[in-house]
């Protein structure tokens, strides 16, 4: 009997660089997490980048600002994003609530 294959919703949010780095929105993430806010998930992204500085890892190489002009309304506003490599989402979902079914399930992807 043969399986489908499964594909991971984190699979999904995956994205590569211009020079094939792979890395996740932080933007999308929230979502999938199901923050209610993005206020919310940056608590989650400071505690994490405290874990990566202790862990001796470079903020900036796991935590890559990413700013976007987009429009609200009638005017623009600039929109702050990471983009997040594979430790840095292993870090957030590790301080993530662990009752919620899809934070155990990014617990697991990210940890490979």
């Amino acid at each position: 009997m043969s399986q489908i294959p499964h594909t991971s919703p984190f699979n999904a949010i995956r994205h590569e660089d211009e020079l094939g780095k792979e890395y996740w929105s932080a933007r999308e993430l929230y979502k999938l997490l199901g923050y209610s806010t993005w206020q919310r998930f940056q608590i989650a992204i400071e505690q994490a980048k405290i874990t990566c500085e202790q862990s001796g890892q470079a903020i900036e190489v796991h935590f890559n600002i990413n700013v976007k002009i987009v429009k609200a309304g009638a005017t623009t506003k600039p929109r702050e994003d990471y983009h997040l490599s594979r430790y840095a989402c292993y870090l957030i979902v590790m301080n993530a609530d662990p009752n919620k079914p899809i934070v155990a399930l990014g617990q697991t992807y990210f940890a490979y």
